[in-house]
């Protein structure tokens, strides 16, 4: 009897007691604010994020129609496979939008671990482009303004309305999301209203991240898909070779997924090995502008491209992102020295 008073002792002193729930159900432990209207309001952003994303595929889709309309002059349309393969893409992420908004409106905990993993991994790549338009927009600006003959105050302006979207969209809006869903509160308001453990929660939140990015190196069939060549080591694959190879990648980035995920020592040794194998042929694949070219730009853009450096500020992000993801992954074998046979079977 004394046990049950301090039980009810401690869901008294929460701060917060969801709609038509006793003091005494609540779980046990330190107090925690109700986020529910937060996770909702979220989830609601979510899904406008969405229906934004088909307005994207849509008018992706009517492209195809008149792709020649909209190329500028002297300029190669846009191929109609691209076109298709990037409206399709738009759809994806449409319907992750979707099912992680309508997660986070039902306080669920899978939502909230996968907004976390993918706001952060947003974020982290956001500060990446961030720095790299940084150094490629003055030169843009100075080549634009040197082929018109003059400064544009117009050209000026749009450029600046360009870049207060892009630290929205790239930087607040997805440090909006790491800052509330990495939010205790919220974490306590969805184990409460979804008490039953989910997938997410058998594996650390980095890992999780590690085994999402190898994830993504499934998409490698995008390539093909909208009739781009794919780079293998300065070298540009086009037509079967190029689908046998972006198969062959999108496999591998499958197979070291699911090995992460469950925590194989071989798997994590394999995104060692895949990190640097594919930031070396990132770096190979600007090398003499093979990959620009396979592209189809016109020869104005092409030469634009060489007059702001572009290849250079592309080589040494990549370098960059290698390093990083590289560091990344040798500070998660943290979670792949213990037994193997273990790992699933924690308890």
């Amino acid at each position: 009897m004394m046990a049950e008073n301090e039980s009810r002792s401690q869901g008294a002193d929460l701060e917060a007691s969801p709609p038509g729930v006793s003091d005494s159900s609540l779980p046990e432990g330190p107090g925690f604010k109700d986020r529910k209207i937060g996770l909702i309001a979220f989830g609601v952003v979510q899904l406008l994020m969405a229906l934004g994303m088909v307005l994207m595929a849509a008018f992706q889709f009517m492209m195809v129609a008149g792709a020649e309309r909209f190329a500028p002059p002297g300029s190669v349309p846009a191929s109609k496979w691209t076109l298709l393969g990037g409206g399709f893409v738009f759809l994806a992420l449409a319907v992750v939008a979707v099912v992680l908004g309508i997660g986070s409106i039902r306080c669920r905990r899978w939502a909230r671990s996968l907004n976390l993993l993918l706001a952060s991994l947003g974020l982290a790549m956001g500060v990446l482009a961030s720095i790299t338009l940084g150094f490629l927009m003055p030169r843009m600006m100075r080549t634009m303004e040197s082929q018109m003959g003059a400064t544009s105050a117009g050209f000026g302006f749009v450029i600046g309305c360009m870049a207060v979207v892009m630290v929205f969209m790239y930087l607040i809006v997805p440090a909006a999301f790491v800052v509330f869903y990495r939010s205790r509160h919220v974490k306590a308001t969805c184990e409460f209203y979804d008490p039953e453990p989910r997938w997410t929660d058998r594996r650390p939140l980095p890992v999780l991240a590690g085994a999402s990015m190898l994830l993504l190196g499934t998409a490698s069939v995008v390539t093909p898909a909208m009739g781009l060549g794919v780079p293998l080591f300065g070298w540009i694959a086009t037509g079967a070779a190029a689908w046998l190879i972006a198969g062959g990648f999108s496999l591998a980035s499958a197979v070291l997924a699911w090995g992460f995920f469950h925590r194989r020592r071989w798997a994590w040794l394999g995104a060692l090995a895949n990190t640097v194998l594919g930031g070396a042929n990132g770096l190979l694949m600007f090398r003499g502008g093979k990959f620009y070219e396979q592209m189809q730009l016109a020869t104005d853009q092409l030469e634009m491209i060489n007059e702001i450096g572009l290849t250079r500020v592309m080589t040494t992000m990549m370098a960059a992102m290698m390093l990083i993801w590289f560091g990344f992954y040798l500070w998660l074998g943290r979670y792949f020295k213990a037994d193997e046979t273990l790992l699933d079977n924690p308890g």
